[in-house]
């Protein structure tokens, strides 16, 4: 259930018609009320002031129907507004990052109002009456000045809008939102151990008895791409049936219909409503989200870098800042510690086998395709050796920095291949030594230092 509202609710935040949806119904509530107190509270005097109150059924209709024209018209320039930004996201930075064009708010709220803004003074212009042989004339005064009031809002909303849409295409400003995803998703996936926590569990053995027997297996329903799973729900199903459940899959892996989603033991244990109800919890869909996929927004990061780099685009600088984005965020998941594939019950009694992306995984996610297309880019192979000098700093254990040693021997190789200057072959060169400088500086018990060659 707990990944099912997760899903539900990142499908509602990414799309353009949930927020303006809610604000329109929200004026035909203000109008609701606005008329009834105009109904209610009979204000004649206000025929006799002078201003804005001083208005006849003809000037009312008048004011209601510019609102209302002028609104609807804005509302046409806000949307195409959105969607120059969207197209020009997906040229320059990437198809994927258009959904985080939808989900920004400020382009949701301003689209709202303006619409909101046209219902409400579309519902108010039609309770305008003049005055004839049956009735007496009837101006909602409230709502009149209710709606210049929005309409003042709305010109505000405007101005912001023009300032929110030329800050939103600019590179630097995605590559930070993008980042700020990333972060998210490794806090949730791998949230850091409290003070007064213990690091470990004290667990029990592994049943290896048990694991060596036939488990049940569960198939996928239909094929997609694994958006988010319910871990917290199938811990307290493995509980309540004393199983044991191994994920075989993670958020961001694409699952062919049949395709094993996970295996249990015991057997035995496995009804067809336990099958469900663990099934259940694995939320496939036709794209990758960034809810729980740690990769997802690691590749946006790197395919914005790819099209930066690429000849038709030719900007190494935006490459360089995805670099150290990228870094940053390895050096949040070292901070983050080291997460077990097995997840025990408070008990210690193994409940969960996960496959996590590990830290030498999201390195090579990171860094591989970007040093691959940054052959010949001196600039960018130096910035790529910086960061992976800073990661090193904060690396503890011994297969992170193997890790990273790994990686600074590809990009000395790259250095050695591609650059036929001889100074900028010999800087890639002084900086690789303070990278194995970096790596040197932690020395395990059972590992001396890590050569990059």
């Amino acid at each position: 259930m707990r990944a099912w509202l997760a899903y539900v609710w990142y499908q509602l935040t990414a799309g353009l018609w949930v927020v303006p949806a809610l604000m329109s119904a929200s004026a035909v509530v203000l109008a609701i009320v606005t008329l009834t107190l105009d109904h209610a509270v009979s204000l004649p005097w206000l025929d006799q002031v002078d201003g804005i109150f001083a208005v006849g059924p003809e000037g009312a209709r008048l004011v209601l129907s510019t609102i209302a024209g002028s609104m609807i018209t804005v509302a046409s320039l806000v949307f195409s507004m959105t969607l120059v930004a969207l197209t020009l996201a997906s040229s320059q930075l990437g198809p994927r990052l258009i959904t985080r064009f939808m989900r920004d708010g400020i382009n949701q709220v301003v689209l709202g109002t303006f619409i909101a803004t046209f219902l409400y003074a579309l519902l108010v212009l039609q309770t305008v009456i003049e005055a004839d042989a049956e009735s007496a004339a009837f101006v909602p005064h409230i709502s009149v000045t209710m709606a210049l009031l929005l309409t003042l809002i709305s010109l505000g909303w405007l101005v912001y809008f023009i300032h929110h849409v030329a800050d939103s295409i600019q590179a630097d400003t995605v590559i930070a939102e993008v980042y700020h995803d990333l972060n998210h998703a490794l806090d949730h996936m791998y949230p850091r151990l409290a003070a007064h926590e213990p690091a470990t569990w004290a667990t029990k053995p592994v049943p290896t008895d048990l694991l060596a027997k036939e488990p049940a297996s569960i198939p996928a329903p239909k094929a997609g791409y694994v958006q988010t799973i319910g871990t917290h729900a199938l811990l307290r199903l493995a509980r309540e049936h004393d199983l044991v459940i191994e994920i075989a899959c993670r958020p961001g892996h694409f699952m062919i219909a049949g395709q094993p989603l996970m295996q249990i033991w015991p057997s035995a244990r496995v009804n067809e409503e336990v099958a469900d109800a663990a099934a259940d919890e694995v939320i496939l869909g036709p794209k990758r989200t960034p809810t729980q996929d740690v990769e997802f927004s690691i590749g946006a990061l790197v395919e914005i870098a790819l099209r930066a780099l690429s000849p038709g685009i030719n900007d190494p600088r935006t490459a360089m800042t995805c670099i150290d984005r990228l870094a940053a965020a390895l050096a949040h998941l070292l901070r983050c510690g080291h997460r077990s594939p097995l997840i025990h019950d408070r008990d210690g009694t193994l409940r969960l086998i996960t496959h996590p992306t590990t830290f030498a995984g999201a390195l090579d996610a990171s860094f591989n395709q970007i040093r691959q297309a940054a052959s010949g880019h001196a600039s960018v192979l130096i910035r790529l050796i910086e960061a992976l000098t800073a990661v090193a700093e904060i690396a503890t254990a011994d297969h992170q920095r193997l890790a990273l040693a790994r990686h600074a021997a590809m990009v000395r190789r790259a250095c050695r291949r591609s650059l036929p200057e001889h100074d900028d072959r010999a800087d890639t060169e002084r900086r690789l030594q303070r990278l194995e400088a970096a790596l040197a500086k932690r020395p395990e018990t059972d590992a001396g230092q890590v050569p990059l060659a």
